[in-house]
């Protein structure tokens, strides 16, 4: 079968066959049992590095998309380069390698590439070092259960996100491939170095600090002249789902003592760590105000380990600073992947939060939530179950036409005991070319497939407790004595026959009173309750009677 894009200028008469030569049924059958008896596989035979990245295809694109202007160092871009395996010889176990000039630091991970039928065709990884590179594996799946070609050639694209870890003014950088370098022109002709970080206000940053994406450094910058001369400066921090404060990496605070070389310095014994046992995620810092000066520049810095670092996952950080607050997100975006014989398809994934709400401990770690994906395709409504799990690995849908609508819904939640499940609430924090359409109740989400555009949204789940009735009744006498047991029976023949009593109904429970009626009766002894009435005035009610 021949792929649908082809992308040589070459008549398909004078293309090679690729992916193994051709031979007669005859030669092919002793090929496959003489392996089979020898114990080897076609991937050890023929693993060879294959020289198939089309060189020109090699580009650099900003996250912001703006070619015109430098790129600024911290900043992450968008590596992307062809492939084509016109002409050439491929095997699986084979692959075909790209090194990344050391200005670039890509994250460390793997991903598959599909075909557009669905295919697995290559295993992409990157390695964890400056000047990394992306090396990708053809799979067994390009052969035919038979062990025959299945594609006659493949063309495509990968592409990968990384970090720029240092600036330079050449215009251009060099790439590294099979059969030799290959300069590629940097957007705006060079990287310029990152602002100071020397801010006049309080200012709140984080960053992923290592490739595997499960550490995030939060830093609070704090002017000396913006916080107010209370003993102690209080710092109130609230991390978002899917954190843990670092046990292991110390908290500092640092003051700024060389502004031109941006040279920092410790300040011992400023800072008091207090953790909120009541709230899950949030602290409470006490500075000392004594050690510092209105004149400097402080940074309060801190780290957090990432409890499930997914792709397309957001973590959120806020801090208050003497009542000032700032906010802040950290994503680990889409950081590779590719795709197999053209444009024409998309898709999106689904990342499930950690389980919001006071009912959350009950809800099992490992529990499986499904969301249903409705869409049109081929003139069929499709309807498609989409399994994820609190904390773990997108739900993802891939291969999917351009311009396809898919609603997504979680119309059905588990039930657990003790817990009271909120609406679901989608959101899509990364969506630059806005593919996304949250419902005005966040109950729903509707995914406009992009071309060669894959987008992640996020879906939280609030637990509440099941709400449980009760009520206190405290009833006295006029004179302020107990009488609410019978130990403390209100003794008549003291009254001359008569007392008045005072009782308070409050709802101590979780689950709101309705339909209130009130009563009181004589337990022992020839007696009668007359003259009862309830101010209900307080609860929105009457203020006379005995229901409401």
């Amino acid at each position: 079968m021949r792929s649908a894009v082809p992308v040589s200028d070459q008549p398909i008469s004078d293309r090679s066959t690729n992916l193994g030569r051709r031979m007669g049924a005859a030669p092919v059958t002793l090929l496959l049992a003489l392996a089979s008896l020898l114990g080897l596989s076609a991937q050890s035979a023929a693993a060879a590095e294959v020289d198939i990245i089309v060189a020109d295809s090699i580009k650099i694109e900003k996250s912001s998309g703006d070619s015109t202007t430098p790129i600024t160092q911290w900043e992450n871009v968008k590596i992307t380069y062809g492939f084509d395996t016109t002409g050439k010889t491929v095997a699986p176990g084979d692959t075909f390698a790209l090194k990344l000039p050391s200005v670039f630091n890509p994250t460390q991970l793997s991903w598959p590439v599909y075909h557009t039928d669905g295919t697995h065709i290559l295993d992409c990884a990157t390695t964890d070092a400056n000047g990394a590179t992306i090396t990708c594996t053809f799979t067994d799946d390009i052969l035919n259960a038979d062990g025959s070609n299945k594609y006659d050639f493949l063309t495509g694209e990968i592409w990968a996100t990384a970090q720029v870890v240092a600036k330079t003014d050449t215009g251009s950088v060099t790439f590294g491939t099979t059969v030799g370098d290959v300069d590629v022109p940097l957007p705006g002709g060079a990287v310029q170095p990152a602002a100071p970080g020397q801010p006049s206000d309080i200012v709140k940053w984080g960053w992923f600090t290592n490739a595997s994406r499960n550490e995030i450094v939060w830093q609070i910058f704090i002017p000396g002249d913006k916080v107010a001369l209370d003993n102690p400066i209080l710092v109130v921090d609230e991390m978002g789902s899917g954190q843990t404060l670092s046990t292991t990496r110390p908290m500092t605070l640092r003051v700024l003592t060389d502004r031109a070389n941006d040279i920092w310095q410790d300040v011992p014994g400023a800072i008091t760590l207090v953790p909120d046992s009541a709230v899950p995620g949030k602290f409470e810092v006490r500075i000392d105000q004594t050690k510092l000066n209105a004149n400097d520049l402080y940074v309060l810095r801190y780290y957090t380990g990432t409890v499930a670092p997914t792709i397309g996952q957001t973590y959120t950080n806020k801090a208050t600073v003497n009542g000032v607050a700032r906010e802040q997100q950290v994503t680990r975006f889409e950081n590779g992947g590719g795709k197999v014989d053209g444009p024409g398809f998309g898709g999106f994934g689904v990342l499930k939060q950690a389980i919001a709400g006071e009912a959350a401990d009950l809800v099992p770690a490992d529990m499986t939530f499904d969301v249903v994906a409705s869409y049109t395709l081929n003139g069929q409504p499709v309807e498609t179950t989409i399994a994820v799990t609190p904390n773990g690995e997108a739900g993802e849908l891939r291969g999917l036409p351009v311009g396809t609508v898919v609603t997504l819904t979680e119309p059905q939640l588990p039930m657990i005991d003790g817990v009271l499940w909120g609406t679901p609430e989608f959101s899509a924090p990364v969506d630059p070319d806005n593919l996304v359409e949250i419902s005005g109740d966040g109950k729903s989400a509707t995914v406009t497939i992009g071309d060669q555009k894959f987008v992640y949204l996020q879906l939280v789940n609030t637990a509440d407790k099941v709400p449980v009735p009760s009520i206190k009744i405290v009833k006295k006498d006029v004179d302020g004595n107990d009488a609410d047991t019978t130990d403390e029976a209100v003794d008549l023949t003291a009254k001359q026959g008569e007392v008045g009593l005072d009782f308070t109904i409050t709802n101590d429970g979780t689950e709101p009173l309705v339909n209130v009626v009130v009563s009181d009766a004589v337990t022992a002894g020839d007696a009668t309750v007359t003259g009862l009435t309830c101010d209900f005035s307080a609860l929105g009610g009457p203020a006379t009677g005995t229901t409401w």
